[in-house]
């Protein structure tokens, strides 16, 4: 205590000598007042302890004080960050998984698998529970809990500290002002033991078979037991999906496939009630208890508009529709995508002579992705596996996760995906558009990958190529780059309409809500068109048995079929060009036309070039008959070309083949080049300035000749380019000099 505190006795104590004053902790010093206190009095007594209340009062009044400035300091600084989107970037940043929006300000995050619903509007983060984990008026502590909780799930080995670091940076508040609460403590030791609890539950659940429940016994769908109504549905089903009719009878009585009509409960009355809504039902089994564990269904497309919905009943992801037998002495199993694929799948097996054996089984998993429990079941019984997935990105993805697991388990495995896969890529005919589909076209070229090029139609550029893994990987690149694009579209639209207030000379953060409408607006005023677009040919086994395929990707260099037979077609087309037969094979050999086969038609098909790369990146098709020359490709980029343009002292631009073609015999060691579209590609342009080679123009005399001459001229002269007249006067050729 305080050695200022006058002890003296009043006039009233006792004159006996006083006891030392201890002066080491308040509890010692109130034992020595009340020792004290029959000596001294009770006017002493209560003179102390009023002196001691006062002392007290004053001391906590100061340190109330000092809180409170400490407190506006600290509200202060939380208010700046929260208005300056301090918050919604922890959020943000931290829930990156997919959203759900529930309201005009209301979104859902899954993180971790627990969701958490954020309110922008009052500035809060909740768990499913309940356990709010952020909140802004509140400050930093709560929006730590939350980055916290989300390292946390994320399995981090230091959640904290990463969250620390996260929220720092983020809010530019001190080290020291950043600290984590006993309450977020609590609530993140709780929310521990809560995830580990439903991962054992969910681990139980997911190997547990269990069999329909009552409630959905309640509404198996009703199955149909006319035989007149049997045998219209069995034709339905077998037109279809291009079954003989006996084998879609044989599917029905084997009990792969069962007809019923779906019932549903009603959610006002809780009645049953029967939609008559035809369905081709397949029941799904337990893979280890072979008890039935739900339905897979799906509608018959001819009853109603638009693709046929699937409606499963059960718990079907634990379980396969079977067709064959699946049994103790199964020794393979072939894992198809859908009920149908599979069936198709048996029948073009028994046409080839390969039947299912007594060891063999189609699987066809019902709602499940993750095969590893199947995969680990093989391996304890000794099974081979045969991934017969669609010929698809999809497909080839799950067939290369299952040939992983099993080659590190020792369990055989084949991959047996659809022959002949094929997909059309569309690229909008825009800047990005024309640059990504030169690109696709010389790297699948490299990769030495089945392409061919296509007319452009619609505004958009197109390519046929055949579905491979690295096919499959180029598109995912692809894709993703167009999805990069439609956002950079939409934001520069977004900041030129719709600029953000300043707040302090800084962007103030936009509302998700605002958007989201916003965006809504942008799509109505200018549809948004896909930079890239496919389309998957023939990527099941019910489609490979629908109809005959032809497929059009039959070269690596993106040019149509050779079609030898065509030779002497060739050679006639030539000779009415002005080649005669030693000119006509002498490019034939080089390259520069040979004749080829278009939609079951003959043609003569001249490659078009970029000087800088040898892959094709087009071609004009003339007919070799009846037809319209047509042109494909990136004719924009590159050009069909005659001799050798390395070492040419003169360059020669013609607007059409016999242009070029006469050029070329009359201009000696000079290099011809047609342009297929209505300009020279640039390219070409670039060649000649760096090898300092003149230039000559071979256009038609008519308007678009001499316009097009203008253009190239002119682009000429912007590099530099010596501009020549031809070395011998033709006079079928428009000759511009300098």
């Amino acid at each position: 205590m305080d050695g200022s505190m006058s002890d003296a006795p009043s006039a009233a104590s006792s004159t006996a000598p006083a006891s030392p004053r201890p002066k080491k902790t308040r509890a010692e010093y109130l034992a020595w007042i009340e020792q004290e206190r029959p000596r001294r009095g009770e006017a002493w007594y209560n003179e102390i302890l009023a002196r001691m209340k006062a002392r007290d009062a004053q001391r906590n009044q100061a340190y109330q004080e000092a809180r409170e400035v400490t407190r506006r300091q600290w509200m202060d600084q939380v208010t700046a960050w929260s208005a300056g989107g301090g918050f919604d970037a922890v959020v943000q940043s931290l829930c990156t998984g997919p959203v759900a929006k529930i309201g005009r300000t209301r979104f859902q995050y899954r993180i971790g698998g627990v969701k958490f619903e954020v309110n922008f509007a009052n500035r809060t983060c909740t768990r499913w529970d309940g356990a709010t984990f952020a909140n802004g008026k509140r400050g930093m502590r709560e929006a730590l809990g939350l980055a916290t909780a989300v390292f946390e799930l994320a399995g981090d080995p230091r959640p904290f500290l990463r969250a620390k670091e996260t929220v720092m940076a983020l809010s530019g508040i001190g080290e020291e002002q950043v600290k984590l609460g006993e309450d977020t403590k609590r609530r993140l030791e709780e929310m521990r033991r809560q995830q580990q609890a439903l991962a054992i539950r969910l681990a139980e659940e997911a190997n547990r078979e269990d069999p329909l429940s009552a409630e959905d016994q309640a509404v198996v769908p009703l199955r149909v037991t006319d035989r007149r109504k049997i045998e219209d549905l069995t034709r339905l089903m077998a037109r279809e999906r291009a079954f003989p009719l006996d084998y879609a009878r044989r599917a029905v009585q084997e009990g792969v496939i069962w007809f019923g009509e779906w019932r549903y409960r009603d959610r006002q009355t809780g009645e049953v009630v029967n939609s008559h809504r035809p369905l081709a039902v397949s029941d799904v089994i337990g893979m280890e208890t072979g008890v039935l564990l739900g339905h897979a269904s799906r509608e018959f497309k001819a009853f109603f508009r638009g693709p046929a919905k699937g409606k499963n009943l059960g718990r079907i992801q634990n379980g396969f529709v079977v067709i064959g037998r699946w049994s103790a002495e199964t020794k393979r199993i072939i894992i198809t995508e859908g009920v149908y694929s599979g069936l198709a799948l048996r029948l073009l097996r028994e046409r080839r002579g390969r039947p299912l054996g007594a060891d063999e089984a189609i699987l066809v998993p019902a709602g499940s992705r993750d095969l590893e429990r199947l995969l680990a079941h093989c391996q304890k019984r000794g099974i081979e596996v045969i991934s017969a997935y669609d010929c698809d990105p999809a497909g080839l993805r799950a067939s290369t996760v299952n040939a992983a697991w099993c080659a590190a388990h020792g369990v055989k495995h084949t991959v047996g995906l659809p022959p002949l896969g094929e997909a059309t890529w569309s690229f909008r005919d825009d800047a990005w558009g024309r640059e990504h589909y030169v690109q696709t076209a010389r790297r699948l070229a490299e990769m030495g990958q089945l392409f061919h090029y296509l007319p452009a139609s619609g505004g958009r550029l197109h390519l046929v190529l055949r579905t491979t893994a690295a096919a499959c990987a180029l598109h995912a690149e692809l894709k993703r780059s167009a999805r990069e694009l439609e956002e950079a579209e939409f934001t520069a639209w977004l900041n030129q309409h719709h600029p953000a207030k300043a707040v302090d000379g800084r962007p103030e953060p936009r509302d998700p809500d605002e958007v989201w409408r916003l965006q809504l607006e942008y799509q109505r005023q200018q549809p948004m068109h896909e930079p890239m677009a496919e389309q998957w040919h023939r990527k099941d086994w019910n489609e490979l048995l629908q109809h005959e395929y032809h497929p059009r990707a039959k070269t690596a260099g993106g040019l149509p079929e050779a079609c030898p037979e065509a030779e002497s077609e060739l050679r006639s087309a030539m000779r009415a060009l002005g080649f005669t037969d030693e000119e006509a094979e002498s490019l034939r050999a080089a390259g520069t036309v040979f004749p080829g086969l278009i939609d079951g038609h003959p043609f003569a098909i001249w490659p078009a070039l970029a000087p800088d790369s040898p892959t094709p990146l087009g071609y004009q098709a003339v007919p070799l008959g009846t037809g319209l020359p047509r042109s494909c490709g990136a004719t924009w980029a590159a050009a069909v070309t005659f001799g050798r343009l390395e070492r040419a002292p003169l360059l020669v631009a013609a607007g059409d083949l016999k242009h070029a073609g006469e050029a070329w015999r009359r201009g000696g060691e000079a290099g011809v080049v047609c342009a297929i579209g209505p300009d020279l590609p640039k390219t070409y342009l670039d060649l000649a300035a760096g090898n300092e080679t003149a230039l000559a123009c071979a256009f038609d005399r008519d308007e678009p000749g001499v316009a097009a001459s203008a253009r190239v001229m002119e682009a000429a002269r912007a590099r530099g380019i010596k501009l020549a007249a031809m070395p011998e006067a033709v006079p079928a050729l428009g000759v511009s000099g300098p």
